[in-house]
């Protein structure tokens, strides 16, 4: 089991840009050994409202990467990791946290969204990616984000992992074949956990058999991520999920 310390210093420190736009897009990004045998899956994971910043280390602090890494989950289950930093004082999708589901029809991409997306494509262009298997989680803001960019780009991921968020219900269909698995507080006092509740319900009345969902009863208000990512079910789940090929 690898130190704190340690596997921070496995992740390259990065900033990405695109052409025409003026935000930048500070990033972490790891490579395991196991890229130079064949391709690898990718995860793209996006972090909540505290760890916003432009010091491109606070985000590694919380959610998917300490557990990934402290937990031999690295070692058993090697992908290259994509992990942005949102500024201070921006958001991943520009919407209320506290009013859960939202329109997406009335909510632009944000900007930092869009530059995470096109990340993953460079990364994935880069690098030894599997194609089938890219995957995407996040937690609080970070869980609106993974939401949003499923809604609107449902071709892309093979599997996501949305905790704590919210996202557009009546869009629910288009992520109807996608394997899902969404984890909340029941008690969460910061994101109603009716924002995964209707997300979660409008799939299954989409049709969809992929979807699974945890909800804490107890002992669990905002911090589901942590229970959710300490399970090693969870990431042995994601890294099961292959896109499916017509």
């Amino acid at each position: 089991m690898e130190s704190t310390a340690s596997w921070e210093a496995l992740l390259q420190a990065g900033e990405f840009s695109l052409p025409g736009m003026a935000e930048t897009l500070p990033y972490r990004l790891y490579i395991p050994a196991a890229a130079k045998d064949g391709l690898c899956a990718l995860v793209l994971f996006l972090h909540g409202a505290g760890e916003r910043g432009g010091d491109n280390a606070r985000h590694l602090q919380v959610g998917m990467l300490p557990h990934y890494f402290a937990s031999g989950a690295a070692e058993q289950y090697p992908a290259i990791i994509v992990a942005p930093q949102c500024p201070e004082d921006r958001q991943w999708v520009d919407v209320s946290w506290s009013e859960g589901n939202y329109r997406l029809d009335a909510v632009q991409e944000s900007p930092y969204l869009h530059l995470a997306a096109a990340l993953v494509e460079m990364v994935a262009a880069r690098y030894p990616v599997d194609p089938d298997r890219l995957y995407l989680t996040g937690a609080s803001m970070g869980g609106y984000g993974t939401w949003d960019l499923l809604l609107r780009y449902p071709e892309r991921f093979a599997a996501a992992i949305p905790i704590c968020g919210a996202g557009d219900a009546s869009k629910a269909a288009r992520l109807r074949d996608m394997p899902l698995w969404v984890f909340h507080g029941q008690d969460d006092n910061i994101v109603p956990v009716s924002g995964s509740r209707r997300m979660v319900a409008a799939l299954w009345e989409a049709g969809s058999e992929r979807v699974r969902y945890t909800e804490f009863y107890t002992g669990v208000m905002h911090g589901s991520w942590d229970p959710a990512y300490a399970d090693p079910a969870t990431f042995a789940w994601l890294f099961a999920q292959r896109r499916a090929r017509p």
